[in-house]
């Protein structure tokens, strides 16, 4: 059969985060988290009827990393996040 090959993804249980969870780990406000996931800065899903976002906590933490690495630039780079 040919086609695209099923991608298996393997979660454990906290591999899959809420915005509060998120806004709690990165220590910021959730609205900044929410902010960033409307703009497509930070990567998430939305679930349900209601709209609930969540995350992947491998997505989080690329985020971490490139949102810490502008900071430590400064600048108009921290400006760009916002």
């Amino acid at each position: 059969m040919r086609g695209k090959p099923k991608r298996e993804m393997v979660l454990d249980g906290d591999a899959i985060m809420t915005s509060a969870e998120v806004a709690e780990f990165l220590k910021v406000h959730l609205g900044s988290v929410r902010r960033w996931s409307r703009s497509g800065k930070l990567k998430g899903y939305r679930l349900g009827e209601r709209g609930d976002w969540r995350y992947l906590r491998e997505d989080v933490m690329d985020f971490f990393y490139d949102y810490n690495r502008l900071i430590s630039e400064g600048g108009d780079a921290v400006a760009k996040m916002r």
